[in-house]
């Protein structure tokens, strides 16, 4: 009997007649049975691994193409595109960088924790919740900051700090302010002109680049302090024309 294979000698030790239950005889010398399903266990845990990695390296892009349009990110930002811009971002991964070209006008939303990041080749803009302008074009980069404060940098140093109202544009691989830069560089997404105190030469200058006509008027010492829609440049000039007692001459380009 010793020399007997163990699991006959099993069976042989413990058969009654009428007895013997050959599955429980089974469970006990083979152990318990896996489901034929635990396999599957490992293979869906690995599918929704790729699936998680896959979606962070997801790269959501917008364009505009003949007319501006404006888009929500996921943080609560709102980027306003101007004709022929693009912006590429990660949603699941870096929900608050961005990458873009041409002229873009953003209304960020502030998350102190998580400051907001717009990348260029040449040059970074980063905030913390602020609204500005960004143009890219192939000679340069400019900002324009219409509230909040940004920092605008270049490949060198740590660049500089821009309030509302204030622009620079890069000059070389570092960042330079502008000292007249037109006070509504981003009219065309804001859709209004805000003027305080401001000499009706610059405003007649800006309304004329906006517009695409040529403005004029005998307009030394005189200021304007307004908002205006930009829905009509004949309505603007009839308000300007009451509020300053000009008379303003309108030449087409």
């Amino acid at each position: 009997m010793n020399n007997i294979d163990p699991q006959l000698n099993f069976v042989l030790r413990f058969f009654r007649r009428g007895k013997f239950d050959p599955q429980r005889a089974w469970k006990k010398i083979a152990g318990p049975r896996i489901p034929h399903y635990f396999w599957l266990v490992p293979a869906a845990a690995a599918i929704l691994l790729f699936v998680f990695i896959r979606r962070q390296n997801v790269w959501t892009e917008y364009r505009s193409y003949d007319v501006p349009q404006s888009f929500a990110l996921v943080d609560g930002t709102r980027i306003t595109l101007a004709p022929q811009a693009s912006l590429r971002y990660q949603p699941h991964r870096n929900p608050r960088t961005v990458a873009m070209s041409g002229k873009v006008f953003y209304e960020v939303a502030r998350d102190e924790s998580h400051p907001f990041t717009v990348t260029l080749e040449s040059a970074r803009v980063q905030v913390l919740g602020t609204s500005f302008q960004v143009f890219e074009s192939d000679s340069t980069v400019s900002v324009n900051v219409v509230s909040g404060l940004v920092r605008f940098s270049g490949t060198e140093g740590d660049g500089i700090l821009l309030a509302a109202g204030q622009s620079a544009s890069l000059s070389g691989s570092v960042p330079v302010m502008e000292a007249s830069a037109l006070p509504n560089a981003a009219a065309w997404a804001t859709g209004r002109f805000h003027y305080d105190s401001t000499p009706l030469e610059v405003v007649l200058e800006e309304l004329s680049a906006y517009y695409g006509v040529s403005l004029s008027a005998p307009a030394e010492g005189k200021c304007l302090t307004g908002d205006f829609t930009t829905d009509s440049l004949d309505e603007i000039l009839e308000l300007v024309e009451q509020a300053l007692d000009v008379r303003i001459d309108r030449q087409s380009e």
